[in-house]
């Protein structure tokens, strides 16, 4: 597979193994206004259902040794619909004044997780303010970083010839709902969630054969194979000077 685009990713170095030059990926990425359509993803009122997809955009956490309550981390959620297949993470937000002001790393595993939770003294068990059921905001966050290649999003994907998109959010009452599309990965260390071989094979088995699939070209008659390689009338015809 062929791709073309203005960066480089973590999985490009795949390509120079050898090139499918009948493949084509254009890698160009846009932001568009909007959400993924998960199910149940808009239904979220004062009382709040628990969604098989969760939405982590309610955290601010406050470390219990900053003085005058000051906000330490901000928590937030992120999306990878890479090729098909969702793929949950958890983005944290460093607030703390100094040279990672507003630094943002992504956890994508439980254990990568619980241990920067325990770091940073994240306990998280106190239940959400506006959620009816037991479910903590720890627990929540555990259950976000388990999604791994869901294909809920799969037939919205095909539909609208998506590859890769990518949704990132912290809280915001003004803000408005975007994704991108085909971003660079490597910011997001989804190398850790797909290693560049993985990433690249299932890249190309989608672009070429799921949403790349092409109609079966037309029937070329012989006089027209015959004009596009250079021959006329007479280029297999005896002319009566040849002889002279």
């Amino acid at each position: 597979m062929r791709i073309i685009s203005k960066f480089k990713d973590y999985y490009d170095v795949v390509a120079g193994q050898g090139i499918d030059m009948t493949r084509v990926f254009l890698r160009e990425t846009q932001e568009l206004k909007g959400t993924f359509p998960f199910p149940g993803w808009e239904d979220r009122h004062s009382w709040r259902r628990i969604s098989q997809y969760p939405k982590i955009d309610h955290a601010v956490y406050h470390s219990p040794y900053s003085r005058g309550g000051t906000q330490s981390y901000e928590l937030g959620y992120i999306y990878v619909l890479f090729a098909g297949k969702l793929y949950g993470g958890l983005a944290l937000k460093d607030k703390r004044s100094g040279p990672k002001f507003n630094e943002i790393t992504y956890y994508w595993d439980v254990d990568s997780w619980q241990a920067k939770a325990d770091e940073i003294n994240f306990i998280g068990r106190n239940k959400l303010f506006y959620n009816k059921n037991s479910e903590t905001e720890a627990e929540e966050c555990l259950r976000l970083v388990a999604i791994k290649g869901d294909e809920v999003l799969s037939s919205w994907a095909i539909g609208n010839k998506i590859s890769i998109a990518v949704a990132c959010e912290f809280y915001s009452k003004d803000r408005e709902d975007y994704y991108k599309i085909n971003p660079c990965l490597k910011d997001l260390n989804f190398q850790k969630v797909l290693d560049p071989f993985t990433a690249y094979q299932e890249l190309e088995m989608w672009v070429g054969g799921v949403i790349g699939q092409n109609p079966e070209p037309d029937e070329v008659s012989d006089s027209v194979k015959i004009q596009q390689h250079g021959f006329d009338k007479w280029s297999f015809r005896k002319h009566k000077l040849d002889n002279k």
